[in-house]
């Protein structure tokens, strides 16, 4: 926020190039194609409610994707670059949705609830999630298509699910012992370890790929 509004910046892999690549955009949890030539991104404009939009990877051509109304957040691209994963609150309860990279063909593939972000297995084959009532949310497992969702853990405040790059883990926050801690497990939801120790909070781990 060094301007005075959330902005997008990009920086080189060893902290050189640090360059700012939207001006007034307010946007939030940028997600880079899986070809590297755009980014997806929620923005809020104005007094309205955040929406999703897309921009080449250098800030130029930026364009809304969404106007159903609504809080629309947190895109994610499939492993394809063909769909975008993203959740939104446009009925009510928030569920997750896909499109194509510019809005349309969009479809509702949960139905019983989702918070926060999501992450979409590098194989393509499932969807990862969690739901939940505030300090009481679960980690959840999908077909791409929204079918045969699977429970992955207790009600005990896990979030932030995202896949490993051989899709084989998920890592993921939890307060299960007091604090947010960062676990791994498997995506059948065993051998679960513990990876920090800390007497503060670990937000939101992602997985390097």
């Amino acid at each position: 926020m060094r301007s005075g509004t959330y902005e997008i910046y990009s920086v080189s892999l060893d902290g050189s190039d640090d360059r700012r690549i939207t001006t007034n955009a307010d946007g939030y949890a940028p997600a880079l194609s899986p070809d590297g030539r755009q980014i997806a991104f929620a923005a809020k404009q104005g007094n309205a409610d955040q929406d999703i939009y897309v921009m080449n990877a250098d800030g130029t051509n930026m364009r809304r994707l969404t106007f159903e109304g609504g809080e629309e957040v947190d895109p994610i691209w499939s492993p394809d670059g063909r769909e975008i994963l993203f959740s939104s609150n446009r009925y009510g309860i928030r569920q997750l949705y896909t499109m194509n990279p510019d809005g349309s063909d969009w479809h509702q593939i949960t139905t019983t609830g989702q918070n926060g972000r999501s992450d979409w297995s590098p194989d393509g084959r499932y969807i990862t999630y969690y739901a939940g009532s505030r300090g009481a949310e679960a980690i959840h497992i999908a077909s791409s298509d929204g079918s045969n969702i699977r429970l992955l853990t207790p009600y005990d405040g896990s979030k932030a699910p995202s896949f490993s790059p051989d899709s084989n883990w998920i890592t993921f926050a939890s307060t299960r012992d007091g604090d947010l801690e960062v676990y791994i497990m498997r995506i059948d939801g065993s051998q679960v370890m513990q990876l920090t120790f800390n007497d503060y909070s670990e937000w939101q781990p992602r997985w390097e790929r």
